[in-house]
């Protein structure tokens, strides 16, 4: 739905159906049918890529009450707007410089490192990456990273396939650790086509298993009471991980 408004501001949100199932119990990982939903998310976000006046867009679910869930039915949303977030400026601007003083993309840079350091890597394969950063704004936090990405910026339906069984075995890994409702929101990190030299994008998944409180909100600062590295190693009890 694309949607003016008086002052002239453009937004876009569309609601993704991720099953016929109504059932708050519904288990995303184990959906038989999480391949072609992800081919769906990817040709949508394609499209949507695509119109000139866009310049924000992002997906995420919000799985669980305290993660901002106001639907009972298993969904996810895809919103945009012709504005860019003072946040998404903060990073870009990050990203551009590091490339130009480097060569390399900051995401890249940071993989290297995390795969050398291994103690905080949860998986590896499929083309994709998963592990616990250093710094994330909520305990237990983890980042989805592509090896090798056909577009830095954004996914490509043709990665639908290898990204759908990479979050399966993740939120897997997740529901393991903390149960199977525990609330989490999940996003999917991207840029539109031509911009921001340097950026690679990334599926960020943010627990929901604390509050912020009034040090957050006053400093933008997150007090972690686990390790990301003591995070990485509860997620790969389930299954080790092998480079």
């Amino acid at each position: 739905m694309e949607q003016p408004l008086a002052t002239g501001i453009l937004g876009i949100h569309e609601v993704v159906i991720e099953t016929p199932i109504h059932a708050s119990d519904w288990a995303y990982p184990t959906s038989k049918n999480i391949e072609g939903l992800w081919q769906l998310i990817l040709k949508r976000i394609q499209d949507l890529r695509a119109m000139p006046k866009i310049q924000t867009l992002a997906w995420f679910k919000n799985q669980g009450t305290l993660a901002g869930a106001s639907l009972e039915h298993p969904h996810s949303q895809i919103m945009g707007t012709c504005l860019k977030s003072p946040g998404q400026i903060r990073t870009d601007r990050k990203a551009a410089n590091h490339f130009r003083k480097h060569g390399i993309p900051w995401l890249a840079q940071l993989l290297q490192r995390e795969k050398a350091h291994r103690k905080r890597m949860v998986y590896c394969g499929e083309g994709f990456a998963a592990f616990c950063p250093e710094s994330i704004r909520c305990p237990f936090g983890l980042w989805i990273v592509p090896q090798k990405p056909r577009d830095p910026l954004a996914p490509t339906v043709n990665e639908a396939t290898s990204l759908a069984r990479v979050l399966g075995q993740t939120l897997q890994r997740f529901q393991t650790v903390h149960g199977k409702h525990a609330p989490y929101n999940l996003v999917l990190h991207m840029r539109m086509p031509g911009t921001v030299p340097g950026f690679g994008w990334y599926v960020e998944l943010l627990p929901r298993l604390s509050q912020f409180a009034g040090w957050e909100w006053a400093t933008e600062t997150f007090i972690h009471p686990v390790r990301p590295e003591d995070a990485a190693k509860a997620y790969r009890e389930r299954t080790p991980f092998n480079a």
